[in-house]
């Protein structure tokens, strides 16, 4: 079934059929919605959905991806395994509600947005991308509280700039070796972080 509903929740497995639109387009109250191995053009069939609040993409296609800048209650991202171009990390940059974002075994990223708009930006989870070499945009977030990054191409070293901001409270990173763990480790302890 390649949609479900439910009070506050739409979720799209597949394609879609005119009916499923049909019946997309009268759940304008979901706050939630989750997209798993469908490919899209764009966001726009999501157009009604103005309290769009948290958003899943599992395993999907998407072409456009700056009609999501178009939710303006939009809070939590949480992206697997879906190809990220640079213009469509940088429409993420662009989310001003944006309070948390995971991104999870994207295999193209390599740098993180600029997140100098986000400023309910909170938290930013980093899991398996292993080309990401840049947090420069994460830097920027004004009011960054956590990070986490695993298995990426990241350095202790990478990370010091940002255990540096006044705002960050907590920073975890595992870096797949037993010293450079712990070279973080030692490090996010002079920032008085952990």
């Amino acid at each position: 079934m390649p949609l479900t509903t439910s009070a506050e929740t739409v979720s799209i497995s597949g394609k879609l059929t005119a009916r499923d639109l049909s019946r997309l387009s009268k759940k304008k109250g979901a706050k939630i919605a989750s997209i798993e191995e469908t490919d899209l053009d764009d966001f726009s069939l999501f157009n009604e959905l103005k309290g769009l609040q948290d958003l899943r993409i599992y395993n999907s296609k998407i072409k456009d991806w700056t009609s999501l800048s178009s939710f303006p209650k939009l809070s939590s991202v949480f992206i697997n395994n879906v190809r990220l171009t640079d213009t469509s990390v940088e429409v993420l940059g662009r989310l001003k509600s944006l309070e948390e974002i995971d991104l999870n075994l994207v295999s193209t990223l390599r740098r993180l947005p600029d997140f100098s708009r986000c400023k309910a930006l909170r938290k930013i989870g980093v899991f398996k991308c292993k080309l990401l070499s840049c947090i420069a945009g994460a830097i920027k977030a004004p009011n960054l509280e956590e990070f986490s990054a695993f298995q990426t191409a990241l350095s202790p070293e990478d990370l010091e700039p940002l255990m540096r901001q006044k705002t960050l409270r907590f920073i975890e990173a595992g870096f797949g070796k037993k010293t450079l763990d712990q070279k973080f480790l030692e490090m996010a302890k002079e920032h008085g972080l952990r």
